[in-house]
């Protein structure tokens, strides 16, 4: 092969013929079909173009890193890679979308300390966005520069909606570089999600905020028995993974993860993930859990606190007894013996608890 065949080389176009893309990946579904004025607020709200402004009045626009577009329509070029960028440049060149900027005088000032012309800027061109899925896939999702965890799942939910019905997870997995079984838990908590928001009307507004341990919620093992999950198949067999007899579960695991507009979540932190889960397949701690919303009063009625107890307990035993054929050798070494004395004194706190079982220690000598 001729080397450098197939590459495109990027043309230099103004930036008042690039359009915003309204099926970017980052934005929520419901911004589909949104003008470029909604697009370009909700792009200067919530994804911190201030960083991008800042280098482009100082250093210019970097020809390393051109957007990536497709045709458009009336001479334009639709940008689907470099939305945010794009956005920026807008603010700082188009003196009238400023109004529409959370802070016009503050890009307005950007401008006005521009060191270097940003109104042209390089832009590679392709045919369609279907040529796109590959370079998009390994770069978000396999690459360095990885989307969010819902832009993610976005993602591979478009690309296997737009293969119909005889989608593969291990299709996806190749074209982007990923493997069948990240695709598929992908797929099923995005999947999941849509069902609470649009079938169920399940309030998903704190879980938007935070999906990555909404995933990880999905693939704990006692959250997808509480749920009855479906798992299994290919995506033609998962478009509804949460029947509807499980639907007010599914809203209750939500609003213990998540919380609402409304109410706090019963979790303070996401390890512990597994104490739910452990709580919801108890009869007893489950039903206590639905009453008082207290998560650790609950987790004491599963035994979750005790077996983790047992649990440490057991690994710390193990790692003892492994370390008894080598320590005679290193009884001058400075380093084990300090980790010596830190066990020994974790050991004499934790025989203050156990008078009895101290007292037959101290028998045996």
């Amino acid at each position: 092969m001729e080397k450098g065949a197939g590459r495109k080389n990027p043309e230099w176009l103004p930036v008042t013929g690039l359009i915003l893309d309204d099926e970017n990946y980052r934005l929520p579904d419901n911004f589909k079909g949104s003008d470029q004025t909604e697009l370009l607020q909700i792009l200067d709200s919530d994804f911190a173009l201030n960083i991008i402004g800042e280098s482009l009045a100082d250093n210019g626009y970097f020809a390393e890193e051109p957007l990536i577009g497709i045709p458009g329509t009336e001479d334009t070029v639709i940008v689907v890679e470099g939305n945010r960028r794009l956005a920026a440049l807008k603010l700082i060149v188009q003196a009238e979308l400023r109004k529409f900027a959370r802070n016009p005088k503050y890009w307005e000032s950007l401008a006005k300390r521009l060191q270097h012309d940003v109104s042209e800027v390089p832009v590679l061109i392709y045919g369609s966005k279907d040529e796109l899925i590959t370079f998009l896939g390994y770069r978000h999702i396999a690459g360095i520069v990885k989307w969010d965890p819902l832009s993610k799942a976005r993602f591979i939910h478009s690309l296997i909606e737009k293969k119909g019905g005889k989608a593969e997870f291990s299709d996806v997995a190749r074209e982007t570089g990923s493997n069948a079984a990240t695709i598929r838990a992908n797929y099923i908590t995005y999947m999941v999600f849509l069902q609470a928001k649009d079938e169920y009307g399940i309030d998903t507004s704190m879980l938007e905020k935070n999906f990555s341990v909404f995933y990880r919620a999905i693939s704990n093992v006692n959250i997808t028995e509480f749920l009855d999950l479906k798992k299994e198949g290919e995506p033609r067999d998962l478009k509804k993974p949460v029947s509807r007899r499980k639907a007010s579960a599914l809203q209750e695991v939500i609003g213990y993860v998540h919380g609402t507009s409304e109410i706090p979540p019963v979790m303070t932190d996401s390890r512990q993930l597994t104490m739910l889960g452990e709580v919801l397949v108890s009869k007893e701690a489950y039903q206590n859990l639905r009453l008082n919303r207290n998560l650790l009063q609950a987790d004491q009625l599963s035994g979750g606190e005790e077996k983790r107890l047992v649990d440490s307990l057991n690994k710390a035993s193990v790692a003892l007894d492994d370390s008894l054929r080598d320590t005679h050798r290193y009884s001058k070494s400075k380093r084990v013996s300090l980790l010596v004395q830190r066990c020994a004194m974790s050991m004499r706190e934790i025989l203050r608890s156990f008078p009895d079982v101290k007292e037959e220690v101290e028998k045996k000598g």
